[in-house]
């Protein structure tokens, strides 16, 4: 269960990640049809994204609420009431429609522009509650060049992104092929034990193997694998099977396999490939209270 008393902020949204492996596979033959794939595939994620979207609002309606206000006095009025006008701003994010999204984002944007500048903690705060609700529109389209885009007009330099922001930042910049500045994001936020996320892990492990390291992506897939659950094992023995047929071990990606049939009774796997994208969708605190 995720509670805003137990976790800080930032740990709470890494963990609410949720991803799911969009597999397809393309012949040689198909490569002429590229951009007929794309499109395809851009439409299949939108409907995947939408549908993990509604499945993560009924899982958080059931959760405490993370906390965006501030206590009620005279100190904190102009920071709860913008909030306010944020939460209002954002009550339509979970829609499927491309065009009502797109037209959210850009009221969202002009709101933050035109509003009156807080100080302080409370600018950054929320900074840091528009800018996740941006990106969460912008997920559900597979936008993720916009994404860091959003990211360095309103930070300027990664180094400054906060860390409750660095996952999501990370998966774009992997799904970009920026894999190295993606490695460095994720590496400050892994702890290597299971106070880290569990989409920490796999993301870095799927980031070092797009980089050919194919050691430290099955060496930090056994180090998680010693301390966590059933569930859990199988969305990391599922990757580990992709980083070995990706290395050329054929043999012991056949063995994972068996594995993953035999005691998770798991019996449909895709193979790692060049167009296979993660799709991942973060949850911002202020959709809790729409």
């Amino acid at each position: 269960m995720i509670t805003t008393t137990i976790k800080p902020l930032a740990i709470q949204l890494m963990a609410l990640t949720f991803t799911c492996l969009l597999s397809t596979s393309i012949t040689h033959a198909q490569t002429n049809k590229l951009n007929a794939y794309d499109i395809e595939v851009n439409k299949r994620q939108s409907t995947d994204l939408h549908e993990v979207a509604l499945q993560m609002k009924a899982f958080r309606a059931n959760q405490k609420k993370m906390v965006i206000f501030r206590p009620n006095n005279e100190e904190n009025r102009e920071f709860n009431q913008q909030t306010q006008e944020l939460v209002a701003l954002s009550k339509n994010a979970l829609s499927s429609n491309v065009d009502e999204l797109n037209q959210q984002y850009s009221q969202i944007e002009n709101w933050f522009d035109n509003r009156s500048t807080l100080t302080g903690r409370k600018e950054e705060s929320l900074l840091f509650h528009t800018v996740s609700v941006q990106i969460f529109l912008l997920q559900k389209q597979g936008k993720n060049s916009e994404i860091v885009d959003l990211i360095m007009a309103r930070y300027g330099t990664l180094d400054l992104v906060p860390k409750g922001l660095k996952h999501r930042t990370a998966v774009a910049l992997s799904q970009l092929h920026q894999t190295e500045t993606a490695s460095e994001m994720l590496q400050q936020l892994d702890s290597g034990d299971r106070q880290t996320p569990l989409g920490v892990t796999l993301v870095r492990a799927d980031t070092y193997s797009k980089l050919g390291d194919y050691e430290t992506a099955l060496n930090l897939i056994d180090q998680r694998l010693a301390s966590n659950g059933p569930q859990e094992a199988i969305r990391l023995l599922t990757l580990k099977y992709q980083v070995l047929n990706s290395a050329g071990y054929a043999n012991r990606a056949e063995q994972i396999k068996q594995t993953l049939k035999v005691e998770f009774r798991v019996e449909h796997l895709a193979h790692s490939n060049p167009y296979q994208n993660p799709l991942s969708l973060h949850w911002a605190p202020v959709l809790d209270y729409i």
